[in-house]
């Protein structure tokens, strides 16, 4: 939790099927969601489709882990604020 607390961390929210087999890993990813907002804010998660799926592409597609997303963010501006504002901020890019 320390490394949240310094603001010198981001994290990418992908990949989650690449951490455990038939939907353990989005299990997984869906319970960190919480954590990852108190410890680091949601202004230090950016999510990325992780594309390409390489070894998986059976299984991932970019709308599969997009949804995925919805599942994990439901709340409209919390996926505004990792789906632009982060990445904007951690790309330095000003619209």
């Amino acid at each position: 939790m320390s490394a949240g607390r310094s603001r010198k961390v981001w994290v990418k929210l992908s990949g989650a099927y690449r951490n455990a087999g038939h939907g353990a890993g989005e299990a997984t990813a869906l319970a960190a969601i919480p954590l990852l907002k108190a410890s680091h804010g949601l202004d230090r998660l950016v999510w990325g489709s992780d594309w390409p799926h390489t070894l998986f592409e059976q299984s991932a597609s970019y709308t599969t882990e997009r949804r995925l997303l919805d599942s994990w963010l439901p709340d409209l501006r919390e996926r505004d604020i990792v789906l632009e504002s982060t990445p904007g901020a951690l790309f330095r890019f000003d619209a």
